[in-house]
């Protein structure tokens, strides 16, 4: 949604809680680790990671590709 922002009964984004998922922000930094995201009081993807209180292990898995 880019920098839009969204906020009804049923549905907010981005997720409130997106600033504490490491398995949101781990693979997000490595896409866009400069994106300032609405609601995130203007730190970045990389920034929230490195703050993330999430210490959970993420593991970046490479796909097999049929060539």
């Amino acid at each position: 949604f880019g920098d839009d922002a969204l906020a009804s009964p049923d549905l907010v984004i981005p997720h409130p809680e997106i600033g504490r998922r490491r398995f949101v922000l781990a693979p997000l930094a490595d896409v866009a680790p400069g994106r300032v995201l609405p609601g995130t009081g203007g730190m970045t993807v990389s920034e929230l990671l490195v703050d993330c209180p999430d210490k959970t292990r993420t593991k970046r898995l490479e796909l097999a590709t049929n060539e």
